[in-house]
């Protein structure tokens, strides 16, 4: 993937298989960015859900399980997204409501949950649950503020999925990397196109185009502070081999 140190969200979540899940040693995580999800989701319901860290079974598949009575639903999952998605499948399942990109129909729950009428298990059948692509920043979605990335990442970790690529904040390594060889921050800035064409530029189709840009770093930063309280955790994908015009002036440092 032609990006430079772009944030690909790993989220541990859950697929379509139903089976109990084998025995397996604890693994205890923070379920802190789950519930805080979970509380943007379903700000005046949440309470009623008890989230709970559980093993991960010995073939390393995440797993959830959903049960609970009216008022008092409890999840335990592997990991913080494989707790929301089972929460996901609950108000699917049991709720009859649910919560997607476009809307949602959480104005049908009533103001008690309905229990889980028995305990299901959930695990997942793939390691890897893929969503978005290189161009989904692009267009009108550069423009989105911080709270609707924040959403995104929480609807898709509702939704099952476990990885989701951001690439708000790509620029900002190209940007502080290669002034270390005697490119300017104005002659990156200029080569840098504005953000909305951002996602060609990183598939090395483009460059330049509506800018000079605005120092990223801002940008970089709340990419940052979005993905340190969702229910994910950050990789590196591989790095692309695009630079600018040769600088005006040639004082590489290595």
């Amino acid at each position: 993937m032609p990006v430079l140190l772009p944030l690909l969200l790993v989220c541990a979540a859950v697929a379509s298989a139903v089976g109990p899940a084998p025995d397996a040693a604890p693994a205890a995580f923070d379920t802190a960015p789950a519930r805080a999800a979970l509380g943007r989701l379903l700000p005046g319901r949440a309470a009623q859900f008890e989230l709970t860290a559980g093993a991960r079974p010995a073939d390393g598949a995440d797993a959830f399980t959903v049960s609970g009575t009216a008022g008092a639903i409890r999840v335990r999952g592997t990991s913080p997204a494989t707790l929301l998605a089972g929460v996901g499948w609950y108000l699917r399942t049991v709720a009859h409501a649910d919560i997607g990109l476009p809307g949602d129909s959480t104005a049908t729950l009533p103001p008690v949950l309905p229990p889980v009428p028995a305990a299901h298990t959930g695990s997942a059948v793939v390691p890897h649950r893929y969503a978005l692509n290189d161009t989904d920043a692009g267009y009108s979605g550069a423009y989105r503020g911080f709270a609707e990335y924040q959403h995104e990442i929480d609807v898709l970790a509702l939704h099952g999925f476990d990885e989701v690529l951001v690439t708000v904040g790509a620029e900002q390594p190209y940007h502080r990397a290669l002034q270390r060889f005697g490119y300017s921050s104005a002659e990156l800035r200029a080569w840098i196109p504005a953000p909305a064409h951002q996602p060609w530029w990183l598939l090395q189709n483009m460059s330049g185009f509506g800018g000079p840009t605005t120092p990223p770093s801002a940008r970089c930063s709340a990419t940052a502070r979005c993905t340190r309280w969702t229910p994910c955790t950050r990789a590196a994908p591989r790095a692309a081999s695009t630079s600018p015009p040769r600088p005006a002036r040639s004082s590489a440092r290595c």
